[in-house]
């Protein structure tokens, strides 16, 4: 929730630059109304791209739906935010914090989550292209069917992460980080240890937009041999 303290320092003309109202067809908010949401941490379906909002307490905001690429959340306490199916596309996150947030759906692609406080934080679903999430607390966090290719994982903290259905390829990540991390059927094609860096082939802008909508994988089943059971607990490396 925005504290009253921070609604005072702000002045009702930064406010409307800064949460310009979303959607073309929608009718502008007056200035009371614009408060009103904000006291009532009810800001979704807006469109808030660029948005400068560093270091407020945004704790428990309801941002579903909106579009926020592009904007300054840089130490930003965003714990038990609603983020989910948010474009959060060049979105600075860092030293933010997003404990037990849920960014189900969003899209982080190129965002810098560098820092951030991300204990049990769900990115079910989230588009992680590129993402930035050097030395990031990611400690019980949901990853699951995330499509993280290119990533930067340098230095983040994944213990007891879930990564299962995640699609890491050419993925960055120090030595060990995924020792006790969930990885049943997670994609692990040409991933980088941090201390081998060099450039590979960037995605093609279609395969991006494809992945976007891509139905989640189907488990990768393998036969055992000398059972009859198939295991589909599989991690896939190619």
């Amino acid at each position: 929730m925005v504290s009253t303290s921070t609604l005072q320092s702000l002045t009702l003309q930064s406010l409307h630059s800064q949460f310009a109202t979303a959607h073309a067809t929608a009718t502008p908010l007056s200035d009371s109304a614009l408060m009103e949401r904000l006291q009532g941490g009810r800001l979704s379906n807006l469109n808030l791209r660029g948005a400068r909002l560093g270091g407020l307490d945004l704790s428990g905001v309801d941002f579903s739906g909106s579009d926020l690429s592009d904007a300054d959340l840089s130490g930003a306490n965003l714990a038990r935010a609603n983020l989910r199916n948010v474009d959060l596309t060049r979105t600075l996150l860092i030293h933010s914090k997003l404990t037990h947030a849920y960014l189900d759906g969003a899209s982080l692609s190129e965002a810098d989550l560098s820092h951030s406080q991300c204990h049990s934080t769900s990115f079910l679903g989230a588009m992680l292209y590129r993402c930035k999430l050097v030395q990031a607390d990611l400690t019980q966090a949901i990853l699951t069917h995330t499509f993280a290719v290119e990533a930067n994982f340098e230095g983040a903290v994944l213990a007891h992460t879930d990564l299962r259905w995640a699609n890491l390829s050419r993925t960055h990540l120090s030595p060990g980080a995924l020792a006790q991390v969930r990885l049943e059927n997670v994609l692990l094609r040409g991933l980088h240890p941090i201390q081998d860096l060099d450039p590979q082939p960037s995605l093609d802008p279609a395969e991006v937009a494809v992945a976007a909508v891509r139905p989640a994988a189907q488990p990768v089943t393998r036969k055992t041999p000398g059972t009859k059971h198939q295991s589909q607990d599989s991690l896939v490396m190619v």
